[in-house]
């Protein structure tokens, strides 16, 4: 109570299904299979006991008892300036590989511990080797909170700070980190503890951080369809891929059945991964409210719907989908148009070359857009 604690072997045991659960608190041993309890130099200890059955469950009631207060910071901060819900990292220099991959993993840990806010000290990179702190900086762009604890700096995230700005809301709302350890997002996967260096950041978006030299990353996709979303490759889940990571961005992977917003200057980008139905809840602050994008099969169509809180260009990216014989609203038709430049609203294209359908909408504030997209 009051201090960080670290789930160790099969993390949380009985909550998550497995028969053994064992629980290190700075030198203390919680046996929860027999209800064994030792805190050296403790009188008495008091603890709270959550039965999910799922890790998200388990995260949403230890909610209603620790409570939390909502982080909304998404720039570079003075230390001075960190919000107080945030738990700063452990302060040390990381200056090697080996440092990176202890942050990473520190991350997964901490996920499991219910630290919805960690904060990254950038400062903390400043004397480690330029490929280090390169990804070192790739992976601070996908942070909620950083900080410097001196000297200045600035990150580029602006395409994702809708994205973050959501999950940042959802943590406040339901207790749910942003960044998540595999275990929580696919509790029924086996073996997903042995990668301690890749993470969710929250439902949609599975980071594989490179945390040593080269330009290649090696990982264990979980179950589902899987898309490269800087290649736009998909790959069978499941199974062990290696992909190429070259240095500027973290190789990030998105499932098939979500939707992934990204903020393209004053319009928004909305990728979906057919063929599964998805939806994607956009918490607008302005706004005090969610907007709602949902995208499904329907029939001999694909139908795709945005109810908006606030007026703005919304441009539908369909991945791995042929060009479309009609795309229409209610009684309009969509105008074809020859390549990207030329989308305006009431227009689409199609990307041969990837392979993905682009449809451009405008939504007013408070609207609900239905496209549908024949085949």
């Amino acid at each position: 109570n009051g201090g960080f604690y670290t789930w160790v072997g099969r993390a949380f045991g009985p909550f998550w299904g497995f028969q053994e659960a064992w629980l290190t608190l700075t030198g203390s041993i919680f046996d929860m299979a027999s209800g064994v309890v030792n805190v050296p130099g403790a009188g008495s200890v008091e603890y709270a006991f959550y039965y999910g059955p799922m890790p998200k469950e388990i995260l949403e009631q230890h909610l209603t008892v620790a409570g939390v207060t909502e982080v909304t910071a998404l720039n570079v901060l003075p230390v001075s300036r960190l919000p107080k819900q945030a738990t700063p990292l452990p302060t040390a220099v990381r200056d090697s590989w080996e440092a990176l991959r202890s942050l990473v993993r520190t991350l997964n840990q901490w996920s499991l511990s219910a630290v919805l806010y960690p904060a990254l000290d950038l400062a903390s990179f400043d004397t480690a080797p330029s490929d280090v702190k390169q990804r070192a900086a790739d992976l601070s762009a996908m942070f909620p909170v950083v900080y410097r604890s001196s000297g200045e700096g600035r990150i580029d995230r602006d395409a994702w700070k809708p994205y973050l700005t959501t999950y940042l809301r959802e943590a406040h709302d339901r207790g749910i980190p942003l960044i998540r350890a595999l275990q929580l997002q696919f509790a029924k996967d086996t073996k997903l503890e042995e990668q301690a260096d890749v993470f969710m950041l929250g439902d949609e978006l599975l980071l594989a951080p490179v945390v040593g030299p080269g330009g290649r990353r090696r990982l264990e996709l979980p179950r589902g369809l899987w898309t490269d979303l800087r290649t736009n490759t998909e790959y069978k889940g499941n199974q062990a891929v290696e992909v190429d990571a070259p240095a500027g961005r973290v190789p990030m992977f998105v499932r098939n059945g979500w939707i992934v917003p990204l903020a393209v200057g004053a319009e928004m980008e909305l990728h979906y991964f057919p063929s599964l139905g998805a939806e994607f809840f956009l918490w607008e602050p302005e706004a005090n409210e969610n907007s709602q994008f949902h995208a499904a099969p329907a029939g001999k169509y694909v139908r795709v719907e945005i109810e908006s809180q606030v007026g703005r260009t919304y441009e539908w990216v369909l991945h791995h989908t042929k060009a479309a014989r009609g795309v229409r609203e209610k009684s309009t038709m969509y105008r074809k148009v020859g390549e990207r430049a030329l989308l305006r609203a009431g227009t689409w294209w199609h990307d041969a070359a990837q392979n993905n359908l682009h449809i451009m909408v405008r939504a007013e504030a408070g609207s609900d857009r239905i496209v549908n997209i024949s085949f």
